[in-house]
């Protein structure tokens, strides 16, 4: 059973109907969850993205949830704590939200079904992957504050990784990317890019723009290098 509501001025989640599987309403006026408490159970499927969410208090209820939309909204760090317990979930936006918090990091590792993560403007200055997201295929990092990124575990499902237009001058660990395919760290600090590169077989698409790189790195498999605006 699927319900869509977008583009109205809901301000709660009254009334749902029972055993809903899909559930859309975005761009609303929605700043609680409220009844999921007891509504969501049956829920695979909830975009709440464009509302006024400022808590996340029920979420854990949802307890099957698959995919959960929540961008642009007031989400605050002590708040994510509360998809931890999602174990299905597959894809997370958390875009455009007030999050800061590297103890988010230790939040996300417990999502081990987790096959996308939308994490697009928020304010993280940090980005240090120390538990192995053994399904994630897409992680866009984008418009973020991040000045560096460690991956400390291998990522071997990892195919797409975006990090445009943060203060990135190091990343570390890429290597551990092993099935990467494509990766995108334009309008960042970078002054050199790491030997590490050059091991990343199955790298097809690179885009280094709006760098300050004096050299590029050799990529034996590379089909596609965009290096415009460096130094």
């Amino acid at each position: 059973r699927a319900l869509v509501a977008d583009n109205n001025n809901l301000t709660s989640l009254t009334n749902l109907p029972k055993n809903l599987s899909y559930l859309s309403l975005s761009k609303n006026k929605i700043a609680f969850l409220g009844n999921l408490d007891s509504e969501g159970q049956h829920l695979l499927h909830l975009n709440l993205s464009n509302n006024r969410l400022i808590s996340l208090e029920g979420l854990s209820s949802c307890s099957k949830l698959q995919s959960l939309l929540i961008s642009n909204n007031y989400v605050g760090d002590d708040q994510i704590v509360h998809i931890q317990s999602l174990k299905y979930l597959k894809v997370l936006d958390i875009s455009h939200n007030h999050l800061r918090d590297k103890n988010f990091l230790s939040i996300l590792s417990s999502l081990s079904s987790l096959e996308e993560l939308q994490n697009t403007s928020n304010d993280f200055s940090e980005w240090k992957i120390q538990a192995p997201l053994k399904n994630l295929k897409k992680m866009v990092l984008d418009s973020n504050k991040i000045r560096k990124v460690e991956f400390l575990t291998e990522l071997t499902e990892l195919k797409e990784l975006s990090i445009r237009e943060n203060n990135v001058s190091l990343v570390v660990g890429v290597r551990k990317c092993v099935a990467l395919e494509e990766l995108d760290l334009s309008g960042n600090d970078l002054s050199e890019i790491s030997d590490e590169f050059s091991q990343l077989k199955k790298l097809r698409k690179l885009s280094l723009r709006n760098n300050n790189l004096n050299t590029l790195p050799r990529i034996p498999n590379l089909m596609y290098l965009d290096a415009s605006y460096n130094t």
